[in-house]
């Protein structure tokens, strides 16, 4: 797994899933969760490029919202 690959799929994510009127929402804000948070972090090489990976799929959701607040 790549950080090309993580970006790719969140930017999906974000695009396809979350702009969905019936996407499952809590508090207004899109609900997402990893099944296997170790093997994610396995794969791109340790805890703090992990976060950093979350950290830029949270501001991803969050111009998203910004621009479609479904």
């Amino acid at each position: 797994m790549t950080e090309q690959t993580v970006e790719e799929a969140t930017d999906h994510i974000v695009q396809a899933y979350f702009s969905q009127p019936n996407y499952w929402r809590i508090e207004g804000k899109p609900y997402f969760s990893i099944y296997d948070l170790m093997t994610l972090v396995k794969g791109l090489g340790g805890l703090e490029r992990i976060k950093a990976a979350l950290d830029r799929f949270r501001e991803k959701a969050r111009r998203r919202a910004s621009w479609n607040p479904h």
